[in-house]
């Protein structure tokens, strides 16, 4: 792809993702340009929605998704949830975590909250055994590797660090988008 050259394709998600079971209907512009930037339009509105994520799709394809993230978008209520207690965690993953709030429910139209995956004075708790029904539950950890996978009823973004969580937020965002394959 030259610079500014414009690539357009359209994603159709089903009709479970809109309250109204009209479906969304969504375009993505791509320009090649120096900041990478993707506009996304929704159904006929003729202004471009914002993503918001840090990386582009290039610089995230080497994260392999080796789980079905449709299940994600075909709950009501997303958590995404991370360990209180391992203290490598700092504030980068509240990034990661914010992005996936922010995007899910904007382009998806569903409750995603924050959740701890043991228990921690009086706040939510959800782990990859207790979810189900209605719950999503993404966690968000930090490993070996980068790579996005199931363990029990979770889609676990995991990282080497906390830079990679984020990375791995966008890359499973653009996935549930469409823009990019698994």
């Amino acid at each position: 792809m030259k610079e500014n050259e414009i690539t357009t394709k359209r994603i159709i998600n089903s009709s479970n993702t809109s309250p109204n079971n009209g479906g969304i209907h969504i375009w993505y512009k791509k320009r090649r340009t120096a900041d990478k930037t993707i506009s996304v339009y929704i159904n006929d509105i003729p202004y471009p929605e914002s993503l918001l994520i840090r990386y582009d799709p290039k610089s995230v394809e080497d994260i392999p998704i080796e789980a079905n993230l449709n299940e994600i978008i075909q709950k009501k209520v997303v958590f995404v949830a991370i360990d209180p207690t391992d203290t490598r965690l700092k504030g980068r993953t509240t990034v990661a975590a914010m992005e996936l709030n922010d995007n899910i429910e904007k382009f998806f139209n569903r409750t995603v909250n924050g959740a701890f995956t043991i228990e921690q004075a009086n706040y939510t708790v959800r782990t990859c055994e207790n979810t189900g029904g209605t719950e999503a539950v993404i966690k968000l950890q930090l490993g070996e590797e980068n790579k996005i996978f199931k363990e029990g009823s979770c889609v676990v973004v995991e990282g080497k660090t906390e830079e990679d969580l984020i990375r791995g937020a966008d890359r499973l965002f653009l996935r549930l988008l469409g823009i990019m394959p698994k």
